[in-house]
């Protein structure tokens, strides 16, 4: 545990800081790549693309920085974010033709 003192004009500012125990880290760890996928879904395409490949940008970003971040397992993370959108429809119809073909088994 450290203490800051910041110069004020009347006086001195402490500020405790402790360090942050395993469960909040691995909190952070899951919420901040849902967090970002979804701040860029909420962001407007760009002119010209359509909206559903905007979305699977978002859900590419998402999967990208929870495989940096590492809260659960490779695997785990992907179904995380594809399956949620899978289900809600959101034109990831791609991600289910491997079962159509017979090369998936589940």
């Amino acid at each position: 545990m450290g203490t800051t003192a910041i110069p004020a004009a009347q006086g001195a500012i402490r500020i405790e800081s402790h360090p942050a125990t395993e469960h909040e880290r691995k909190l952070l760890k899951t919420v901040i790549p849902l967090a970002i996928a979804i701040g860029l879904a909420l962001v407007p395409s760009p002119s010209g693309l359509p909206h559903y490949a905007w979305y699977y940008f978002c859900i590419f970003v998402g999967v990208i920085i929870g495989l940096v971040l590492e809260p659960l397992p490779g695997a785990a993370i992907a179904v995380r974010f594809v399956q949620p959108a899978t289900a809600r429809g959101a034109g990831l119809s791609s991600s289910k033709c491997g079962s159509r073909l017979g090369a998936v088994r589940v």
